[in-house]
């Protein structure tokens, strides 16, 4: 069957009237002579140039150390393939090459000529893979195919290798940096760098000369008269006697006849040559695209070197293994008559690891901003399986404690608390006055962010009234996702604070415990504490938690959006009875929700700021293993309520709950009369009789 280059070549034909070639005439069927020496490239590069070998021996080194897997095209997508033939040739190319071998002379012959072969021998299951010297091949032109096959040359013997032979099971691959005026051969960059390179050995060797003779003449000779010429030749082969060889150095020289010998103490313009040295260097680097800073061209500070070394991954070996894929996969895989593709991982490269680090802080910054973690994990690229509840946004670092002073004013870090093994009067008031004040600031910041959240409901009211909808039963439960974002925001990052806090109480040191990953539903990362019975691990968000809030939270905004539709229903009533109409209902409903910032908001946030706080550090204490027993510490003013006051001071068993039915101050879901705007705490006891 005709290909699809043979159709073109004929219309083409047929079009201009004129025989098309891929090639010229005169080169088909004749190997193709490259005008840049392979030898030569070796000998004064690679070998003579130490930026040239630096350069080159980094990129094949990174190259190198990236592994290479198989895969197949399915359809659930792409999975890796290790049973099969073309695997094995990355585990074992041949008996004498491992896969890594391969790779480096890859890259060393691409960056050095330009060209680089591979022949691949298939005998039944047997298989090798080889890699061919560029200096002993020359491609063959073909009219018709581009390149009909390879001539290789050892001394005076030669033999045509296939581009691809079946039947010999025998193949060519031709991997090659293109050269825009070459239709078969490849442009290395030492060869566009050779005019560089060629002049920056010359600087050296100049530079070398003058350095033997510590780069000034030592001094002169002076005489009084003109000298005669049997004085002159004698005096001037003594002086060459000194410099022929060692053995005559620093032989005095006898001046006679008035000469008088000047000492020179300066250097020659000779010694600027060696200033556009550097600047050769950094062209060189910058022609292979490697940065002077990792190539050690430039002085430069670890993290600059660090930056480079990154730079050049990014910028030159990742592009350098994209296209050695590509040539892979169009001429190596297809021999295997399979559904297989060759690719690299990037996934445990150093350089890779860094910029996928960077990449995930900045993935963490745009989900703290509420954007939910499973958009994020596929905006980034991150590769994390998509994670249960993880197309819900959390905003956890907009609810920060605020200072007295003002709504959205930060405090300053507050004092740890201390809140074991509490003995006196003293203990236990400084204690509470500490909670307590890091609880008022969570609290404004918390109202602030209800305030705004009715804001934005009343707005979606106001919308649908304007329409003509009376029943706004179903606008405010449409609007119950974003109280459960919001709330499990603030309860979770509450816990998360007083926990902690309560934690080092305990005595016991934040450490992260290495190599472990982020919470792939969190975003945070595993925290461990040496405590005083072992190493201890502090979860700030364990799933007992996650699954506890999200009942209460459930539960809680069931109950606000219940309130709030009975209010906004007689507030309806009252104004249609009125014979108001839409203008005055409005007026009817943004009164009602200001009155819900002023002080429904402030409810809601010390309810749910107190449930969470001293559910964190009940959840600490549990966690340590050491505490034994909790105590009632009612609030130290004289706005604490009566039954509070009855159990303060109270200790029972950490399991067990206090007198009147509650686990711990403010439990959510516990009686209304004992729990709503309670700004009680509890402290520990290490002893079964402690508190």
């Amino acid at each position: 069957m005709m290909g699809m280059r043979e159709r073109i070549q004929g219309w083409l034909q047929r079009a201009i009237g004129l025989p098309i070639s891929w090639v010229s005439s005169w080169q088909s069927g004749r190997p193709a002579a490259s005008d840049w020496s392979i030898a030569k490239a070796i000998k004064e590069g690679y070998r003579a140039h130490s930026v040239v070998y630096t350069c080159v021996r980094r990129l094949s080194d990174a190259t190198s150390s990236v592994p290479w897997v198989l895969k197949r095209r399915t359809a659930e997508g792409d999975e890796e393939v290790e049973d099969h033939p073309a695997a094995e040739l990355l585990a074992r190319p041949n008996p004498r090459w491992s896969w890594q071998d391969m790779m480096q002379a890859l890259t060393l012959d691409l960056n050095l000529g330009g060209n680089a072969y591979w022949l691949l021998l298939r005998k039944g299951k047997a298989q090798e893979l080889w890699r061919l010297r560029p200096d002993r091949v020359r491609p063959i032109p073909d009219e018709k195919l581009f390149v009909s096959g390879y001539e290789w040359k050892v001394g005076q013997n030669k033999m045509t290798l296939p581009v691809r032979d079946d039947k010999r099971g025998m193949a060519v691959i031709h991997f090659r940096f293109i050269d825009p005026g070459n239709d078969v051969l490849g442009l290395a960059p030492l060869q566009a760098a050779s005019r560089v390179v060629d002049t920056d050995n010359a600087a050296i060797d100049w530079n070398w000369a003058a350095l033997r003779n510590q780069a000034r003449p030592p001094g002169a000779l002076s005489a009084p008269n003109k000298l005669t010429d049997a004085q002159y030749a004698r005096l001037k082969t003594e002086i060459d006697e000194q410099i022929a060889g060692p053995d005559n150095a620093r032989r005095p020289l006898l001046l006679e006849g008035g000469l008088q010998w000047q000492q020179h103490g300066f250097s020659p313009t000779d010694m600027d040559f060696l200033k556009g040295r550097e600047a050769n260097a950094i062209e060189i680097c910058d022609i292979f695209g490697v940065r002077p800073e990792w190539a050690g061209i430039v002085q430069a500070k670890y993290e600059n070197a660090r930056q480079g070394r990154r730079m050049t991954w990014e910028d030159t070996i990742i592009a350098h293994l994209v296209d050695v894929r590509g040539t892979m996969n169009l001429q190596l895989a297809p021999i295997f008559d399979e559904d297989v593709f060759f690719d690299f991982d990037l996934s445990q490269t150093p350089a890779i690891l860094e910029a996928r680090g960077e990449l995930i802080e900045q993935a963490k910054t745009v989900w703290s901003m509420g954007v939910p973690f499973n958009q994020v994990n596929e905006q980034f690229g991150l590769g994390f399986d998509p994670v249960p509840g993880g197309d819900t946004g959390y905003l956890p670092a907009i609810l920060l404690p605020t200072s007295s002073a003002g709504e959205g004013e930060r405090t300053a870090p507050a004092p740890e608390l201390r809140v074991v093994n509490l003995e006196t009067e003293e203990q236990k008031a400084a204690y509470w006055r500490a909670f307590d004040r890091q609880r008022q600031g969570w609290e404004r910041g918390a109202a602030a962010k209800i305030k705004e959240r009715f804001g934005a409901e009343l707005a979606v009211l106001l919308k649908q009234l304007e329409a003509g909808v009376r029943d706004l039963d179903m606008v405010i439960g449409s609007e119950l996702p974003a109280w459960e974002q919001l709330l499990t925001a603030l309860w979770r990052a509450v816990f998360d604070h007083f926990g902690t806090q309560t934690a080092k109480a305990l005595g016991m040191e934040l450490k992260q415990i290495p190599g472990l990953a982020y919470y792939p539903d969190t975003g945070e990362q595993v925290l461990t504490f040496d405590g005083i019975s072992g190493r201890e691990v502090w979860d700030p968000w364990p799933a007992a938690a996650q699954t506890f809030v999200a009942d209460h939270v459930g539960d809680h905004i069931t109950q606000i959006s219940l309130a709030t539709k009975m209010a906004v229903r007689r507030e309806i009533a009252a104004g249609l009875a009125a014979s108001e109409g839409t203008p005055q209902i409005a007026k009817r409903l943004r009164e009602l929700y200001d009155g819900f910032g002023r002080h429904r908001s402030f409810v809601i946030a010390r309810t749910e700021v107190g449930g969470a706080a001293n559910y964190g550090t009940h959840t600490a204490a549990e966690q340590s293993q050491v505490v034994k027993t909790h105590t009632w510490v009612s609030s130290r003013d004289e706005r604490v309520r009566d039954s509070h006051v009855a159990i303060d001071g109270q200790t029972v068993p950490l399991d067990e709950p206090y007198s009147n039915g509650l686990l711990y101050p403010n439990q959510a879901g516990g009686p209304a009369a004992e729990v709503i705007q309670c700004r009680c705490a509890e402290s520990f006891g290490t002893t079964p009789g402690g508190g």
